[in-house]
């Protein structure tokens, strides 16, 4: 019987299929750009290959680009009709892809938990598990997938490091930073090269305002993301984020030349990246030049990629900043049109679709979307109150707090600029509390003080001076 680098088997009559797959399971760990090369040299030993197949389909489905659902589709075909002689925890890979392909992402999660149930060890599960829950907005199992075996493996087994990165960033995303900082810095001792736990612990520092070490920390650990993908677009972005906080504004637009955008590639994180940070930027009347027009070309290739809300609100605002009024309308029906075609009814009814995202589209990314095109459109009321009607819902769009704080910094101006001064207060008092050290948050709460009748000069002049001293606080 061959079996993987965990000691599970894997069902193929080719010792080169199987050392290839193991091989595709830690690049995907890793985030290395071999991935698509080993799992072709895995398929060409043996094309029957159940896993080598799943991960193919797998790895087609991560970039949520909806244009490669058929290629996808293929690879699942061949899992299928390898699978009948394969072991359980294969044919339940198998039925994960099927539903995620299908949109069914709790049913794909469900296989996932019930692989790990029998085999904890099955670290390519766990990851899976997470990654979609993290764009599910699911923090609870985000967090305890990784407690839970953690519990039931030894340290010994190898990619103990990466269960421990994933249990760091799901603590980070549930507010225990301290437990999460603990546990990514550990992983990142056990395994450099995960950029996962090393990103863990960057969340940690923004949620934090610690933003000297969040530079020192990226800083420090930079010089080893040379042969990683796009991921270090991410940490890079991440960089950025410290230094918008510290209002370093060229020093942002540097970065994102250098480094976030250096591949202008259509992958959806990496066009998330690049959006959320013209978007932050322009909310601080920085001009970003023809920056938009380029995000804008590619967003008009995915009107109709319905894959995540929370990607195709990003496509929207590209679509908006770049002056492109009639792609953003229809990119708003399309979403529109999704939640309406595809939601689902009772699971087991006739009616039921199994897309898991709709209701999602429909009840959030909709009316956030309308809030975001009236912001743009200066009809700031209007876009407070679309806003608002999602504010509590946001966590249900997916990706990180640090990803969805866009959205709360564009209520923030929109509130302001709309003349709803109380509650645009209360918004960035609750902001200057959670980010102490940011010039930033300090500055857009002393002009909102200036509107306000019932405070006086010397709030203003405190808020002030409070941002000018962190902004010269040594942090350059």
């Amino acid at each position: 019987m061959i079996t993987d680098a965990r000691g599970l088997p894997l069902t193929t009559r080719s010792a080169a299929a199987a050392e290839r797959t193991d091989a595709a399971v830690e690049q995907y760990l890793q985030f290395r750009p071999e991935l698509p090369d080993t799992l072709r040299q895995a398929l060409a030993a043996d094309s029957r290959c159940v896993m080598a197949n799943v991960l193919s389909g797998v790895a087609l489905r991560l970039g949520a680009n909806d244009a490669l659902l058929s290629q996808a589709r293929r690879h699942l075909a061949s899992a299928e009709t390898a699978a009948e002689g394969a072991t359980t925890r294969e044919r339940r890979h198998v039925a994960a892809l099927r539903c995620w392909l299908a949109g069914d992402l709790l049913g794909a999660n469900r296989e996932y938990e019930a692989v790990l149930a029998d085999t904890p060890e099955d670290v390519l599960a766990l990851k899976l598990l997470t990654h979609n829950c993290f764009w599910l907005g699911d923090r609870a199992r985000l967090r305890d997938a990784p407690e839970r075996v953690l519990a039931r493996v030894p340290a010994s087994l190898p990619g103990y490091g990466y269960i421990l990165g994933m249990r760091a960033f799901g603590l980070e995303e549930s507010g225990d930073y301290a437990q999460a900082e603990k546990l990514g810095r550990v992983a990142v001792e056990l395994q450099s090269a995960d950029l996962w736990a090393q990103h863990a612990v960057a969340h940690v520092f923004e949620m934090q305002c610690r933003l000297k070490e969040g530079l020192d920390w990226l800083a420090r650990l930079a010089p080893h993301w040379s042969g990683h993908t796009g991921f270090v677009y991410h940490l890079w972005w991440h960089r950025a984020l410290y230094l918008f906080e510290l209002e370093r504004w060229d020093a942002v637009l540097r970065l994102y030349d250098a480094e976030i955008r250096r591949d202008k590639t259509d992958f959806a994180p990496d066009m998330v990246n690049a959006v959320a940070l013209l978007w932050r930027l322009e909310l601080r009347g920085v001009q970003v030049g023809e920056r938009w027009q380029e995000l804008a070309d590619l967003a008009e290739q995915r009107l109709e990629d319905m894959a995540h809300p929370f990607n195709s609100l990003h496509f929207l605002m590209a679509l908006l900043r770049a002056g492109r009024p009639r792609s953003a309308q229809r990119a708003l029906e399309a979403m529109r049109n999704y939640a309406r075609s595809q939601r689902p009814a009772e699971p087991g009814t006739p009616e039921w679709s199994g897309h898991t995202l709709a209701p999602v589209y429909g009840d959030v990314a909709v009316p956030v979307g309308e809030g975001l095109a009236a912001f743009h459109e200066t009809v700031h009321k209007r876009a407070t109150e679309l806003l608002m009607k999602s504010y509590g819902k946001f966590g249900s769009l997916g990706a990180s707090h640090a990803q969805r704080d866009v959205f709360v910094l564009t209520l923030m101006q929109a509130s302001r600029e709309g003349g709803y001064m109380a509650l645009t207060r209360d918004l960035l008092a609750a902001r200057t509390h959670a980010k102490a050290d940011s010039a930033d948050a300090w500055h857009s709460y002393a002009r909102v003080l200036e509107f306000s009748r019932d405070l006086g000069g010397a709030a203003v002049a405190q808020a002030r001076g409070d941002a000018i001293a962190l902004r010269s606080k040594g942090l350059t």
